[in-house]
This record gives structure tokens, sequence and C-alpha cells, in this order.
């Protein structure tokens, strides 16, 4: 088996795309619903953490957003490892906000490393397929 996906992510959400013939087929997005709430109410669910405005001292310097995100980011890699270990992927392109990609990354093991054959530091995640298919093709060019 030999699928390459296509995933385009920032911290809202991630499409996974099947690359067929150069062209990408849409098979899946993830929300994260989180980005959808204030600081203030998403610091309901993340217990120790100071939100915008908060003169509080307490134990964690992170945003209820940045611990959003960081979950966010573990779905994401947890998805990809999981779908790797069940066969469904075989390559992966990874487009991604580069501080996304980074919280990706620390969660990769190390056949999700090697799963992943470039990694492109950009948001895209609202551009058009056909946008994305040049990108795909152009990086792909200039690294081989």
């Amino acid at each position: 088996m030999h699928q390459k996906w296509v995933v385009v992510m920032n911290r809202s959400l991630m499409k996974v795309f099947l690359e067929k013939n150069q062209h990408l087929m849409h098979l899946k997005t993830l929300h994260n619903k989180a980005m959808n709430y204030s600081n203030s109410e998403l610091g309901r669910h993340y217990p120790g953490t100071i939100s915008e405005g908060s003169s509080k001292n307490t134990m964690s310097a992170s945003s209820p957003r940045e611990l959003a995100v960081e979950a966010f980011a573990r779905k994401i890699a947890k998805f990809l490892d999981n779908s790797r270990k069940r066969n469904l992927v075989s390559h992966v392109v990874i487009i991604s906000e580069p501080r996304l990609m980074g919280l990706v990354r620390k969660h990769f093991s190390r056949p999700d490393f090697e799963m992943t054959t470039q990694w492109i530091a950009k948001d895209l995640a609202a551009a058009p397929t056909r946008y994305l298919e040049d990108v795909v093709e152009r990086e792909a060019r200039l690294s081989g």
C-alpha cells in the first residue's frame, strides 16, 4: 500500500487530502472547537492558567488558548500515528503554520517522522485545493 496524504493545518483545523496523480482528494477535516471560545471561557477547562488580563499568580503562565492548541497538536499527531499503524497512509506531506508544526513534531514518533516526506511551513489551511496542489508540486521539485 502506497498512499500519500497531504495534511494542511492551522490552530483551528486540519484537512487531510489523498494525493492521486498529482491531484488532491479531500478525505477528512478535524476542527479545533476550542478556538471558538475566548480565553476566559477556555480557562474553565484548563485550571491553573492565566487568562488575558488576569493579575492572578498561578502555577502556569500558559494561556488557555495555548493549552488548547497544544492539545490539538497532540490530537493531530495521534491521528496520524494511528493512521500509519492501521496502514492507511505510507507517506505524508505536512503543510502548517510554523508554531503548530513544531508542536505536532514534538509528539511524533520515529516512524511518524520517517513517513513524513515534506514539511512546508506555511498557513494554507484556507487555500483552495488547486493552490495546494501547486505548492506541493513546487516544493517537491525544489527538494528533489
